[in-house]
């Protein structure tokens, strides 16, 4: 059966539409058929607040995704399971509530992160939690998954270095519409995870921020093979990127958009 698809960004580093506020952080709000998905919840409460100015009332949610768990883009977490009136299933990656670790003087420390522990509390108490592992089929057509990356036994895990991030794809008629947080050099793990599972699919559609590391070569040279392994159509680059990225993305896709909070693509008999 063909569903329409609705995609609005309620949080963005930059803003599309006038009447909303932009932050650090990123958040959208996912209508597929009848499912409707929040994937990340911003820095504080403004996408509540511009949630409001475009009269979406937030109790249709059904899940909610954090891909990972940057402040700016879990941050409003405990400010959305306050206006939730049902419980909600919540998507996590397994490390979300794993210690931070960092090298001090050639000892590895372990803490905590106060907004990290104030989410785990919220969540117990009023959500629903299911742990992603590899990869989980949501609803008919709907599948998240958390590409493998050794990099993160390589390096100390801490906020600035956060590897562990969900994806998520709808996959339609027109092709695929993969939603990402913040790819960071990632980019190239996800791509190679879709081309493999998906192997006679174009990428309709990519939302999301990457970051690329243009000092070093080799990781432009993976991330530059992966994008040629799939036929991609149009990028939404979101949050964290930069003309940079934009540049670099543009020497191998025709459509490519800088996002902004208050978009709102519709796409129908998907």
């Amino acid at each position: 059966m063909l569903k329409n698809l609705s995609i609005t960004t309620l949080v963005d580093n930059a803003l599309y539409d006038k009447r909303l506020s932009s932050e650090f952080g990123y958040s959208l709000l996912i209508t597929y058929g009848k499912e409707n998905i929040m994937f990340d919840t911003g820095y504080s409460n403004l996408f509540l607040q511009n949630a409001k100015k475009l009269a979406i009332d937030l109790n249709i949610i059904d899940m909610v995704v954090i891909s990972h768990r940057h402040k700016s883009h879990s941050g409003g977490v405990p400010h959305l399971v306050r206006v939730l009136k049902n419980k909600t299933n919540f998507i996590i990656e397994p490390s979300y509530f794993k210690k931070f670790s960092k090298n001090i003087d050639g000892k590895i420390a372990y803490g905590n992160i106060d907004y990290i522990d104030s989410i785990k509390q919220y969540l117990k108490r009023h959500t629903v939690t299911t742990v992603i592992k590899e990869e989980f089929k949501y609803k008919e057509n709907i599948y998240l998954f958390l590409p493998s990356d050794t990099l993160e036994h390589k390096y100390p895990l801490n906020k600035f270095n956060i590897r562990n991030a969900l994806a998520m794809i709808i996959d339609t008629k027109k092709g695929l519409f993969l939603f990402l947080g913040a790819a960071h050099s990632r980019l190239s793990m996800v791509l190679d995870w879709v081309s493999e599972r998906f192997p006679n699919k174009e990428i309709e559609m990519i939302f999301g921020g990457i970051n690329v590391n243009f000092k070093r070569d080799r990781d432009i040279e993976i991330i530059s093979n992966s994008i040629k392994k799939v036929k991609i159509n149009h990028f939404e680059l979101s949050h964290c990127s930069t003309e940079k990225e934009y540049y670099f993305l543009k020497n191998f896709i025709d459509n490519v958009y800088f996002n902004g909070a208050g978009k709102v693509l519709n796409f129908s008999d998907l």
